[in-house]
This record gives structure tokens, sequence and C-alpha cells, in this order.
């Protein structure tokens, strides 16, 4: 599947790049005395910490469906994410 909104290709994702993505998105998200450290999510997906950060710095698809994860996480916490934005 591709997105044109985001510009990613879901078929070129690679295996562990999905969930990588949601892991990252709620450390992103997440306080940061409540998160999981970059290197745990490495390990939760069974990669090393420096390919982590390669998807992260220089795998534009990758990139890019990452940013379509966050809009699905913002989009479905919308009324709260507005509330802190007027604060």
């Amino acid at each position: 599947m591709t997105n044109q909104r985001f510009n990613f290709d879901e078929s070129r994702l690679k295996r562990g790049q999905k969930e990588a993505a949601a892991l990252l998105v709620e450390y992103d998200f997440s306080p940061k005395d409540e998160r999981k450290t970059k290197q745990e999510i490495a390990d939760l997906i069974g990669l090393s910490r420096k390919q982590l950060y390669i998807w992260e710095s220089s795998d534009e698809n990758f990139i890019a469906y990452k940013n379509y994860v966050a809009a699905k996480y913002t989009d479905s916490h919308l009324p709260a994410v507005y509330a802190q934005l007027i604060k």
C-alpha cells in the first residue's frame, strides 16, 4: 500500500519497522520518566541501536511511515492535543 499524504510505501517496510514506528511514536509522546530507552526499543524488535538510528535518521520510507503513525495517534487524541495547544 502506498500512502500519498505521507509518501511512504508500506510494501517497502523492512521486518520490524512497523513495530519500531509504533514504539518510537509512543516514546515521543510519553513522559520522559515513563518511556523505554531507544536501546530497549531496539532490543524488543531484535536489532541494534545503530540500526534503529539509521532507520530514524536516513530511511525516508520509514520516516514517512513513522510520521503517518504519529498522525494517527494524534488524530485519536485530538481533543487532548488541542487542549494542550490552547494552554
